[in-house]
């Protein structure tokens, strides 16, 4: 199976739902791939241990990579392909502001580190990845208002190392954002 994904990967082409393994028939959602000089529209599956999505379209399947993907967004949330040291990966986006991305990958090993285990929080910023190991790294993404932001943090008893808390966290901060 690792061979037909590797083949599908470099082909580009569709397959037939006899030629896709088992798990590809459960877990889709509706969605949208926005690639380079394309966009889709279909049935996704997020992979993200194999770093592709799988595009279900009618009858057909497209496994779509990561170093194809600009952005996938489903119900269950958005997703980026983002160089990450020797290979593009699949990235959970949890925020854009001020050219930052903050982005969501657990049990992912981040080489350029000296560490074993890299927390499941990054920074991509002028196209590098860097692990967040403090909540006042999370803060820079708020710009001039991170002393609000902190605030509202506090006082809500957010844990900016809960997936869900930083995802409560945006969402304020777009609700109450003024331009």
């Amino acid at each position: 199976m690792q061979l037909l994904t590797a083949l599908l990967a470099l082909t580009h082409t569709f397959i037939s739902p006899s030629e896709a393994d088992e798990t590809t028939t459960t877990g889709y959602s509706k969605g949208l791939v926005i690639l380079e000089q394309d966009t889709l529209k279909g049935i996704i599956q997020i992979k993200m241990d194999q770093d592709h999505l799988v595009l279900k379209n009618g009858s057909r399947y497209r496994v779509v990579t990561a170093r194809e993907i600009t952005k996938a967004v489903t119900p269950e949330g958005t997703y980026v392909g983002l160089d990450a040291g020797e290979n593009p990966r699949l990235f959970e986006m949890l925020c854009a502001q001020n050219g930052m991305m903050i982005v969501y990958r657990e049990n992912f090993k981040y080489f350029p580190t000296d560490i074993e285990t890299t927390p499941p929080f990054f920074i991509f910023e002028k196209g590098k990845l860097e692990p967040i190991f403090k909540n006042k790294d999370i803060l820079k993404v708020f710009g001039d208002d991170d002393k609000w932001m902190a605030y509202h943090i506090k006082t809500k008893n957010l844990d900016l190392n809960s997936k869900e808390d930083m995802i409560k966290a945006f969402e304020y901060y777009e609700s109450e954002k003024i331009f």
